[in-house]
């Protein structure tokens, strides 16, 4: 690797000192370039490379005096910026665009972070050596003010993490199957799934074999928290078969952390280790009744008993009312007719007469559905009625037949028909229709006055005929010669009819029969 400091910088420090300015970079430039010989002397005046060839340009971040003749500039590159090659450093004034400090360096690579791929984290310092250095950049901190080691912080943090999870989870705790050992044949696995071990967050991400060598042994989870420096920690995870195994360091210095997970047999049986759930949680299991265990889990169910009260027939086989052929109140109401009513299954024949006071006859089909009422009023009034429509019939105070709307009254098989209740209907009006009740037949009709032309004309009927339209018929207003008169039916629906009339017939009655 070789350094220089250009002729360019010294022309503008010159400059910058005459003026009391400091003549400091304030840029760190990056860039590649081909065939570039790291060890080869770099020439004074060296320009910029071209645009194309740098990768990367970034602020200094800090800067310090080393001595009145050397100062120094740093820069860090975060996991976050790349990917780049470079082989080319240089210190550059922004605002005078001169470049300062050339630095060729063999090719080195800068990655980002990018998914499961950890980048790297870049710290370039570059310190100018020359008289009066300190000076002439106005630079008087030293380094040691901002070069400070953060490793020891970040692992107190880890720790401080650890401890406080341990405080909640204990030596070890696992969530639902997560770490259960399963045997299938001759091997064993151990489920997917996260739980904590010594503090520290484990998941395996599928089952994972055990190599197990002899049966009668215990499964250990044993885990740690490693990594590097510059790099993403996480926690490594060994499943284990030993007799006995504790807390240990390993030969690079990091700390792992056992628990039992489970009890493997001469027969090959697993006994399941792990602790569920957080310490509260597993101190309720020791100390509370599980409902799905239905009380079989009490210690003592005598004692249990006697706290309740319950005595001696809280026991099973005690002869009760009904093995002896004893009635309760319920069951003898549900036997026998009670006097202030209920229901009764079956036929009853009753010899004589049967009253009801201010009550209603309800009836019900065999489903207990209601089909219908007879109701008997204070003022002498009676009714029958249908439930599922609400009509029906019946005589009034008065003494006067009656009936609801829409119920026709058959005399011998005939209709009869009244005055309120007449056997056609219809309305009146520019557009008219009339309906004969008993037939079923319509007629309809209007008066029309279009313009005057020759056109097709749409007439909406004032009812829809309900199956067809089967005649029409049209008389002009005021036609000269009728014998030239000209309307005809295009088209015609059940709602409505499409006629063409000439210039003359544009003044028209017309007339629709159906059913």
């Amino acid at each position: 690797m070789s350094a220089i400091i250009t002729r360019k910088y010294e022309q503008w420090a010159a400059s910058q000192a005459a003026n009391n300015l400091p003549a400091r970079p304030d840029t760190f430039v990056f860039a590649y370039i081909p065939g570039q010989d790291p060890e080869a002397e770099i020439s004074r005046d060296e320009p910029l490379p071209a645009p194309t060839n740098i990768v990367n340009t970034a602020p200094v971040m800090q800067y310090g005096m080393l001595n009145t003749d050397a100062v120094v500039f740093s820069v860090v590159l975060d996991t976050s910026v790349g990917d780049f090659d470079y082989n080319w450093i240089g210190l550059v004034d922004q605002a005078s665009n001169t470049l300062c400090m050339i630095v060729h360096t063999r090719t080195q690579r800068k990655i980002a972070t990018s998914g499961q791929e950890q980048g790297n984290t870049l710290t370039r310092t570059l310190a100018m050596e020359f008289n009066g250095a300190a000076g002439t950049t106005q630079i008087s901190v030293t380094p040691q003010t901002w070069q400070i080691d953060f490793s020891a912080r970040i692992f107190g943090q880890d720790e401080q993490l650890r401890l406080a999870n341990w405080d909640v989870y204990g030596e070890g705790a696992f969530f639902g199957d997560a770490f259960l050992v399963v045997r299938s044949g001759d091997t064993f696995a151990a489920t997917a799934g996260s739980g904590y071990v010594g503090g520290i967050r484990a998941e395996l991400e599928t089952d994972t074999p055990i190599d197990v060598t002899k049966w009668t042994t215990t499964v250990w989870a044993d885990v740690s928290w490693q990594g590097a420096t510059t790099s993403r920690w996480s926690a490594h995870i060994a499943l284990t078969a030993a007799d006995t195994l504790a807390d240990y360091n390993d030969a690079q210095g990091f700390r792992h952390y056992v628990t039992a997970i489970a009890r493997i047999g001469a027969d090959g049986t697993v006994t399941d280790l792990r602790k569920k759930g957080s310490q509260g949680e597993q101190e309720a299991s020791r100390l509370f009744l599980r409902k799905d265990a239905n009380l079989s889990d009490m210690t003592n169910p005598a004692a249990g008993r006697d706290n309740l009260g319950l005595g001696e027939l809280a026991t099973k086989d005690v002869l009760y009312a009904h093995d002896v052929g004893a009635y309760t109140q319920g069951e003898a109401d549900q036997k026998f007719f009670p006097r202030a009513g209920g229901t009764i299954n079956g036929p009853i024949n009753v010899l004589g007469d049967v009253g009801t006071q201010g009550g209603v006859v309800v009836f019900r089909n065999q489903d207990g559905i209601q089909t219908g009422l007879l109701a008997a009023y204070d003022d002498g009034s009676l009714s029958v009625i249908r439930s599922d429509t609400g009509r029906g019939f019946g005589i009034d105070a008065t003494g006067n037949f009656y009936t609801t709307d829409n119920i026709p009254i058959y005399e011998y098989g005939a209709r009869v028909y009244s005055p309120h209740n007449t056997p056609t209907e219809g309305a009146m009006g520019q557009i008219w229709w009339w309906r004969d009740k008993v037939t079923g037949l319509i007629r309809q009709g209007g008066y029309i006055e279009d313009s005057k032309s020759e056109k097709f004309l749409t007439i909406n009927f004032a009812i829809n005929f309900p199956n067809a339209a089967t005649g029409f018929s049209f008389t002009p207003s005021a036609v000269p010669d009728t014998s030239n008169m000209n309307i005809s039916v295009a088209s015609f629906t059940n709602s409505n009819m499409t006629i063409y009339h000439g210039i003359q017939e544009y003044k028209f009655f017309w007339e629709a029969v159906g059913y």
